[in-house]
């Protein structure tokens, strides 16, 4: 869902009558982990190379003449000050995230299970739990979650995201593509009708992701099958291709294969196996470039924010066409 930025202000007790209590403030989370920082914006300047003199290019003409024409953002919590980014003087300033973290506990209280903070702090990104554990087959369950990505870089826009985190290996699993559109706004009626969205949005995703799951583990898959949907979905490098692209597809297909053994563990597996273990793949080891350090992890992460996952959305399409084939 993409969103500009929405006013919180006191006075929304019509929000929190329904107490989500799956984690803990939104607020306070951000606090423990560094995410509310202050920052201030600051014009973007050049020294004349003739005469030496600070410049500060300007607007000239409209309602901003006079103002900076660009702006960094700096990160104001250490010494020294931390570039975030540069706009131009048009982009809307604001006290860094905090107005993001009201908002959010505003609509779902008690919920936040994490926050990311990505880099320097150029992205954060809000985990929040705003419903009970969906099983989708014995030992296997999904909770219904709303992930909130904002950055201070401009490089990509507020968003949330309705999607389902499965218990068993947090692989971050939207089938619905849950995305809603909302303007900017001070009416807190609009905040009510966002919430309803986000609500909507996740019972949508969960309800496609327990019907895909109940239909894909509803019979076996052997791992000759398996390696056949491999084939189909992500074939082995042509005969003539460069060693590089030979050993980089060799390690996309080595990662699902391992994947793919963790999920069955010895036993026969299904659909909905076969599924997390290529959407598991790509988002733990392809994604994340086959390493375990917190940025490579965040590097996953962000994919996943940024819905570029190839290997899983072809590896849904696939198993989409066998069931309609009746295989």
């Amino acid at each position: 869902m993409t969103i500009e930025m929405i006013n919180y202000h006191e006075g929304h007790d019509w929000l929190t009558k329904e107490v989500a209590e799956h984690g803990r403030n939104v607020v306070d989370v951000a606090s423990e982990v560094h995410a509310d920082f202050p920052v201030e914006y600051v014009a973007s300047q050049y020294t004349c190379p003739i005469t030496g003199e600070l410049k500060t290019p300007e607007y000239l003409k409209g309602n901003k003449r006079g103002d900076a024409l660009n702006l960094y953002v700096l990160r104001t919590d250490g010494v020294p000050s931390v570039n975030l980014g540069l706009h131009s003087g048009r982009y809307p300033q604001r006290d860094g995230y905090k107005h993001v973290f009201e908002t959010m506990e505003t609509m779902f209280p008690s919920s936040c299970t994490d926050i990311t903070v990505f880099g320097k702090g150029e992205r954060i990104a809000i985990t929040q739990q705003i419903g009970d554990p969906i099983e989708v087959m014995e030992g296997d369950d999904i909770l219904p979650v709303i992930i909130t990505s904002s950055s201070l870089n401009g490089q990509a826009k507020t968003t949330i995201n309705a999607v389902g985190e499965r218990t068993s290996c947090l692989n971050m699993l939207d089938l619905s593509k849950g995305l809603i559109q909302v303007k900017s706004t001070k009416n807190h009626d609009d905040l009510l009708t966002l919430r309803s969205a986000l609500l909507e949005a996740s019972k949508v995703n969960s309800d496609s992701l327990v019907t895909f799951a109940r239909q894909l583990s509803s019979s076996s898959l052997s791992d000759t099958a398996f390696y056949r949907m491999l084939n189909a979905v992500l074939p082995e490098a042509e005969e003539d291709a460069a060693t590089k692209t030979k050993n980089a597809i060799d390690a996309k297909r080595y990662a699902i294969l391992n994947a793919w053994s963790q999920e069955t563990n010895g036993d026969w597996g299904n659909g909905w196996l076969a599924y997390n273990a290529f959407q598991g793949a790509e988002q733990h080891r392809i994604n994340q470039g086959f390493k375990s350090t917190t940025v490579a992890k965040q590097n996953g992460f962000e994919k996943v924010l940024d819905r570029k996952t190839p290997i899983a959305d072809a590896a849904e399409q696939y198993l989409r066409e066998q069931m309609l084939l009746g295989v």
